[in-house]
């Protein structure tokens, strides 16, 4: 008996609609219409993958010589899979490189938005300024059609407020008022498609740059004579280019006066060198970057010994036996920081009394007392040039 073979009519592939969402399984149908005798069905992902079979069903047409064959296939596609072809392959039974016919649907896939966080501003961002970040969105399916976009900064959440807003669908995050200890860190967005919410992707790392924030160490009181280092400390980005010391108002050369060393880029900090009591007074140092200049102030504060001749108050005395005397030591009007603390008495060239007062009280009086007396006046430091002599007579009876 001769038996004559049809090869497969009207096939055709269905069930993968307009879009077929990223990793979400689908059901796929191969119909071939009229073919005999039945054949073998299989399916790939386009044209070099392995091959694949599904649950295939058949029956007798109603010419009750040729068969309508079925194939249902259940897959899932990946954002890789969109834009190629799922291939239905109706093969002789049995030999699957004879192959009789084929059918194909161009697989569009829908797959969440992947991102990169761009800034437009063309100069830095800068302390007290803005930042606008844009959220590019570098792939998607759909690409255009981005329902919403989340920004985070670090791991946290960004929020609208007047610190942060949001345009352009929020693809655009703008940042008011920067501040470095607020703002820096990485930013990323991520954005929303009918496939659902994509990865936050490529993060922008933001660094604001601000002027030189400036302490001054307090020195403590400096004795005249000794040395001293005023320290200066700041925080800057970028880096600080430029140093200036001033006392007053008056700016301090440390180039042209070896009295003073550092006051530079690299040791800004200054030292001044055998303080004198002149030294004494407020000194600012001023810091500055490409962003603007910091500065702050300190007041040195310079320890010495009463300066020139103390005197005594009578000049010369006359008083009888039996009588008072009340001598007055005066510091000198450099009375010395801090001020005169001690008083030491002189009669006729001997030491013979120390005070913390300045007085010196003789009663009663005797003959014996009649002399020279003088004084000085001092602190810890030292002590002021003796007073001239004063005369005190105690006459007898």
């Amino acid at each position: 008996m001769l038996t004559v073979n049809v090869r497969p009519e009207g096939v055709s592939v269905t069930g993968l609609g307009q879009r077929v969402k990223e990793n979400t399984e689908v059901e796929v149908t191969c119909d071939v219409s009229r073919v005999k005798p039945a054949a073998d069905i299989y399916w790939r992902k386009g044209p070099d993958s392995p091959l694949h079979t599904g649950s295939t069903s058949s029956g007798l047409n109603q010419d009750h010589k040729t068969f309508h064959l079925q194939s249902t296939y259940k897959v899932s596609f990946n954002r890789n899979d969109h834009n190629t072809k799922l291939y239905c392959l109706v093969t002789r039974h049995g030999d699957r490189t004879d192959v009789w016919a084929t059918a194909n649907q161009t697989i569009s896939v829908a797959y969440a938005p992947s991102t990169a966080v761009t800034y437009s501003n063309a100069r830095k961002p800068t302390e007290g300024g803005s930042m606008t970040l844009t959220c590019d969105i570098t792939d998607g399916n759909p690409k255009d059609d981005i329902k919403h976009v989340t920004w985070k900064k670090g791991d946290i959440t960004l929020p609208t407020s007047a610190h942060y807003t949001l345009s352009d669908n929020d693809k655009v995050l703008e940042i008011s008022s920067l501040n470095h200890t607020v703002d820096d860190g990485n930013y990323s967005c991520a954005g929303q498609n009918e496939a659902g919410m994509g990865d936050f992707g490529v993060k922008l790392h933001l660094l604001v740059t601000y002027k030189p924030t400036v302490s001054v160490v307090r020195p403590d009181p400096v004795v005249e004579g000794q040395s001293v280092t005023i320290k200066c400390q700041s925080q800057a980005r970028p880096a600080v280019t430029s140093v200036m010391w001033k006392k007053g108002q008056e700016v301090i050369s440390v180039t042209t006066d070896s009295k003073y060393s550092g006051g530079t880029v690299q040791t800004p900090s200054l030292t001044i060198g055998s303080v004198l009591k002149t030294d004494a007074g407020e000194y600012t140092c001023q810091l500055g970057n490409d962003v603007g200049h910091g500065i702050a102030s300190v007041t040195l504060i310079v320890l010495y010994k009463p300066y020139g001749q103390a005197t005594v108050a009578p000049e010369d005395v006359t008083v009888a036996v039996g009588g008072q005397v009340l001598l007055t030591c005066r510091a000198p009007s450099e009375s010395g920081h801090p001020t005169a603390s001690w008083f030491m008495w002189s009669k006729d060239n001997s030491n013979f009394s120390s005070n913390t007062t300045d007085s010196l009280r003789l009663t009663p009086t005797e003959v014996t007392e009649s002399g020279k007396y003088r004084c000085t006046a001092g602190n810890f430091i030292g002590e002021s040039d003796h007073s001239d002599w004063t005369t005190v007579t105690v006459q007898g009876e």
